[in-house]
């Protein structure tokens, strides 16, 4: 629960989520999608979409979106074309509170991401219930409190780990 997985297909990595109002154990595989703040190419975010539209994922983690309104055009596309896929459920993680025009997208807006300790001190302005919160350094004894916390400020959806990030991988060593 609330681990990132490899699920062995080159360099596609699958994070799970858990809509808030279910039960905790009903965690969902997402594939994962680093957007790059918007300076991928629209040719590579179309080749891994095709590569996760041929796994079992339940739908899609875009990360690192990027939050102004100025750079909202390659996280449309990458949503369109999620759609078009067949993926229902696709979460956009800028890890904080974006521009609304992001709202408009129709995918749920990851509007935390941050350590365990920073969330239990709260959320920032612009958080709205229904939004994805991600929370990373949850000890393995903490996931049920992170939830059920999560469930208070209403958030739609949650990633909990107890890894020191999203995704270790991407930590410079």
């Amino acid at each position: 629960m609330g681990q990132i997985v490899d699920v062995g297909v080159g360099r596609l990595q699958t994070i799970y989520a858990h809509p808030v109002s279910g039960p905790v154990n009903a965690g969902v595989p997402l594939g994962y999608l680093d957007l790059a703040f918007g300076s991928r190419l629209v040719e590579a975010v179309r080749a891994e979409l095709d590569e996760w539209a041929a796994q079992a994922v339940g739908g899609l983690f875009f990360d690192q979106v990027p939050t102004s309104p100025f750079s909202i055009g390659p996280v449309a596309m990458a949503v369109r074309s999620a759609r078009r896929l067949g993926f229902d459920t696709v979460l956009l993680n800028p890890g904080r509170p974006t521009d609304s025009l992001y709202r408009g997208l129709g995918a749920t807006v990851c509007t935390f991401e941050g350590d365990w300790v920073d969330y239990r001190v709260g959320t920032e302005d612009g958080v709205r219930p229904g939004d994805g919160h991600v929370v990373h350094g949850v000890p393995g004894d903490r996931m049920e409190e992170c939830l059920d916390l999560m469930r208070g400020r209403g958030a739609g959806w949650g990633v909990v780990t107890s890894a020191g990030c999203l995704v270790p991988s991407l930590i410079a060593v």
